[in-house]
């Protein structure tokens, strides 16, 4: 109870911010590897940012320290030594003395990293180590020359074999900073401390990522590409889990092998382009020493985690828990420790590091425990005197991939780890799922229900009057002009014939399926190609509505109701689709709608982001333009929480001054039937380009969507458009909608009645006058000759 009361205070509190519930609201049950791993990816990115930041004012400074003359460099050295043993000191654990001090320090990271991000090396794993040589090392075995044929064959031509091995030379007696050094008797012999080099036989689990930037290996540009791993007399072909016509390819693998060590310890992973004729390509491929690895005081056998979990996405990988791995760690380094208690707390050598000291279960049940501490010790080994170094962390590193045929050039990159288990030690688990994410069906329901103020683009024949024929016109993925073969997405309301007011009626349904990626944001649609592609070829896109309002032209192209171009500028705006600026504050993407055939290009559309955009207006007269400009703040909401909403989109034309094409709408918050309340949903989108036109309110959509997963949608079916079954009533249109070509009668009526309809009046008029006129006429001789004659 008392925990349901604390969410229900924690979404209160959200409601209350002005931050987007996306922001502060995270979904536990969404939450995978593949989260975490993003994550990571954003911190990496961030990490490289702040890097060549530094670069660059070291360079600055560098070049100021070489203009001041020769004293420069030596002030240079300084310096760097002085930041360097400033960092030393910040990482440092504090003394016994100060160990309430180390939480405060250590604790903002550990929150920083609470989902137990992972480090991504955006290269191998090796150059951040030394190429794991701390104390063996490797050395080519080259063969002898035989003759002067041989002095210009290179020295890879000469390898047979390689040496693996340490060679130290010291000074008989040996200085007491070697033996201090040491930690033990060096008189018995100075590699105490190394381990056995007796065959062991290893768990070796090879985790694949994915893969990016391929070389491509069909006419296609593209390659099927699968992976491929030789390790001993191991070899793995994933050859049936090829992945169609992709240039960097998600695998989320995991492979286990069985090897025995130094025999078998050159793992090689490969990627290879599948053919259904013929051998497969080589696409390139990385190799590991994982004997280096294995033996090397870093730890690489398996990273250490931020964070210790018993369950979950982020589970504890290593059979070995953190607190018998410190316990190792001080008993083969003869260090003091670890010492633990009070609960929270462990003493190594002279270091003190605190922690939390419960963990919670599955069940939510809280427990004592000191693998926290534990791991905290783990993470900050390299301070602990004499003996400390860095230990691998949970990572993903990235290898390039090469090809013997084509030596220097890199053919892509891999993303990858390696763990490797001792088969003599506890089991491991089983391996971590990193299978690609699967998509959950959903259907969108759409229903069009009025347009108002929308431009009159057409004169009218017969009358001369602004009318306009509105039809409007929907998709719920990218447009098709963006993604070939997505053209039945498309979907068309019936025309509201000459509409004079600009106000049309409609009552239509659109219904989209679609499967999507909730962790993810994004529609994934699998298709063929082409007729002749042999398998279809996945893609995600954003998880998108857009809405159009057209003028139907039956004997031309349709007009698209909105800011237009002339010839010249409709070639600029070809040049660069889907490259505007978002609006200022509003944080949107640019759209460029359909491409017509003629000289008029469509350059708006209302765009919804169905997973954030503004609440809507209830009616037409608060839809305003203020909406689209963000002089009005809106909240953002999304379709996946809301599921149903309904409101009003208002459309500018661009202006000559701030450049606005389009704008975007907004809608109002309902509840679903069964289904719960929440908010509604949508994003402005703003598209700029130089022209002469004038901004001005294009029109007003008044539109309703519903999300229903597949098994909601199964249980209640419904009609597209206005069909059965739960059909929409026809719109009550006025008499004036109607075509002429199929209503004959009703436009001769139209036509007599609104251009006629005063012409007999006029002709009679006149020609009751000319009756009088002849009557007068033909009657005044009479009585003129009556009166005269005195008749």
């Amino acid at each position: 109870m008392q925990a349901d009361e604390e969410k229900e205070r924690k979404k209160k509190k959200k409601k209350g911010s002005s931050e987007e519930p996306e922001e502060e609201e995270t979904d536990e049950s969404m939450l995978d590897w593949w989260s975490k791993y993003f994550a990571s990816i954003d911190t990496m990115k961030e990490q490289l940012r702040q890097q060549e930041a530094s670069g660059t004012d070291l360079e600055e400074k560098e070049e100021m320290d070489n203009t001041e003359g020769l004293k420069g460099p030596m002030k240079g050295k300084e310096k760097a030594r002085a930041a360097k043993e400033e960092r030393k000191k910040r990482t440092q654990s504090p003394g016994p003395g100060q160990g309430s001090e180390a939480p405060e320090k250590k604790k903002p990271k550990i929150d920083e990293l609470k989902p137990g991000l992972a480090q991504v090396y955006p290269k191998e794993l090796e150059s951040e180590f030394d190429s794991f040589e701390d104390w063996l090392h490797t050395f080519n075995l080259l063969r002898g020359k035989t003759g002067d044929d041989e002095d210009g064959a290179t020295e890879e031509e000469r390898i047979v074999g390689r040496f693996k091995g340490s060679l130290c030379v010291y000074k008989v007696p040996l200085p007491e900073d070697v033996s201090r050094e040491a930690g033990y008797d060096p008189t018995y012999g100075m590699f105490q401390g190394i381990p056995s080099n007796d065959p062991i036989n290893v768990l070796v689990r090879v985790y694949v990522v994915r893969a990016t930037d391929l070389h491509p290996a069909d006419i296609n540009g593209k390659a099927d590409p699968y992976i491929a791993i030789r390790l001993g007399k191991t070899d793995i072909r994933d050859k049936e889990n090829y992945i169609s016509k992709q240039l960097n390819p998600v695998f989320g693998k995991s492979f286990d092998i069985e090897a025995s060590f130094p025999m078998e310890s050159l793992l090689t992973v490969a990627v290879y382009d599948w053919d259904l004729v013929g051998t497969d390509d080589l696409i390139g491929e990385t190799k590991i020493d994982l004997e280096n690895r294995f033996y090397s005081k870093h730890r690489a056998t398996c990273g250490i985690a931020q964070t210790y979990s018993t369950h979950g996405y982020n589970i504890w990988r290593d059979p070995t828990k953190p607190s018998q791995i410190l316990t190792r760690l001080c008993k083969e380094g003869k260090v003091d420790g670890p010492h633990f208690g009070p609960p929270g707390r462990v003493k190594v050598s002279n270091r003190v590091f605190t922690g939390p000291s419960e963990i919670e279960d599955e069940n939510g049940q809280r427990k004592p425990t000191e693998e926290h501490v534990a791991l905290l010790a783990l993470r900050y080994w390299e301070d602990i005197p004499r003996v400390g170094c860095r230990l691998v962390p949970e990572h993903v590193e990235t290898r390039p991939l090469l090809n013997p045929d084509k030596p220097g050039i890199e053919q892509g990159r891999l993303e990858l780890w390696v763990d490797m288990f001792p088969m003599d030690m506890p089991a491991p688990g089983t391996p971590l799922d990193i299978s690609p994410r699967k998509p959950k069906k959903y259907e969108l329901r759409v229903i069009v229900w009025n347009t108002d103020e929308v431009v009159l683009e057409d004169d009218d024949f017969f009358t001369g009057e602004k009318s306009s024929d509105i039809f409007v016109r929907g998709w719920a993925t990218m447009p098709h002009r963006w993604l070939k073969g997505q053209q039945e997405d498309k979907q068309d309301t019936d025309v509201h014939y000459h509409s004079l007011t600009g106000e049309g009626n409609f009552n239509w349904r659109y219904l989209f399926p679609f499967d999507y990626l909730a962790a993810e944001e994004k529609i994934v649609i699998s298709k063929k190609e082409s007729m002749f592609s042999w398998d279809e070829t996945e893609y995600k896109i954003p998880a998108r509505l857009t809405l159009q309002i057209w003028d139907a032209d039956h004997f031309s192209a349709d007009d698209f109701l909105g800011a237009r171009l002339g010839p010249q500028q409709s070639g600029q705006r070809r040049g660069r689709q889907g490259q505007g600026e978002p609006s200022p504050g509003l944080g949107v993407r640019s759209i460029v709608p359909d491409v017509r055939a003629d000289s008029e290009v469509a350059t708006g559309a209302i765009e919804l982001d169905l997973n954030r955009f503004p609440r809507g207006a209830k009616t037409a007269k608060q839809c305003s333009m203020e909406m689209a400009t963000g002089e009005l703040d809106v909240p953002l909401v999304s379709i996946f929480k809301q599921k149903r909403v309904k409101g009003w989109w208002p459309l500018l034309a661009r202006n000559e001054n701030d450049e606005f094409e389009l704008t975007v709408g907004t809608t109002t918050a309902g509840q679903g039937a069964g289904l719960g309340q929440a908010r509604a949903l949508g994003a402005w989108h703003l598209t700029r380009a130089p022209g002469p036109f004038c901004s001005s309110l294009q029109g007003k959509v008044e539109a309703e969507l519903h999300l229903l997963t597949a098994e909601e949608a199964e249980k209640n079916p419904v009609g597209l458009a206005r069909n059965e079954p739960d059909p929409l009533e026809k719109p009550n249109r006025p008499d004036t909608s109607f075509f002429w070509c199929l209503n004959p009668l009703k436009c001769t009526h139209f036509f007599l009645w609104h251009t006629c309809r005063w012409l007999p009046l006029n002709l009679l008029l006149p020609a009751l006058r000319l009756l009088l006129v002849a009557l007068f006429l033909y009657s005044v001789p009479g009585y003129l000759a009556k009166k005269t004659l005195g008749a």
